[in-house]
């Protein structure tokens, strides 16, 4: 017997998973389980601005006359 559930079907699943978003919530629902359980925020936010790219910003943008 050959089973029902193709290659196919299960690319068109994973597309219609992706349109509706599901692709992207799995993880972010586990990655939140994660943290909470480890008592940490559950959606940190965090910026990193190396000394190099300040530099390089300051250059790069003329400064008004």
């Amino acid at each position: 017997m050959i089973p029902q559930n193709t290659a196919g079907d299960g690319l068109r699943d994973f597309a219609r998973w992706s349109q509706r978003g599901v692709v992207t919530y799995i993880p972010d629902q586990l990655r939140h389980r994660l943290r909470t359980d480890l008592r940490r925020c559950a959606r940190p936010l965090a910026l990193i601005v190396g000394s190099q790219s300040d530099k390089g910003a300051s250059r790069s943008i003329p400064t008004p006359t």
